[in-house]
């Protein structure tokens, strides 16, 4: 993940993930659905095209 953005803004994210500390599971699992629904809700204004299980993609 750290690898597709600047070092200085890699380390930046790795210093706040080091800050932060044990983060709950319910939490993570919260903030994943947030990121899933945002996911689809650009996929279906057109913003983004998201795969499936299809070998249509490449």
């Amino acid at each position: 993940m750290f690898s597709c953005m600047s070092k200085r803004a890699a380390e930046a994210i790795q210093d706040e993930i080091a800050e932060m500390g044990p983060v709950s599971k319910d939490d993570v699992v919260a903030a994943q659905k947030q990121i899933i629904a945002q996911a689809r809700r650009l996929a279906e204004d057109g913003s983004i095209l998201l795969g499936g299980r299809s070998d249509d993609f490449v």
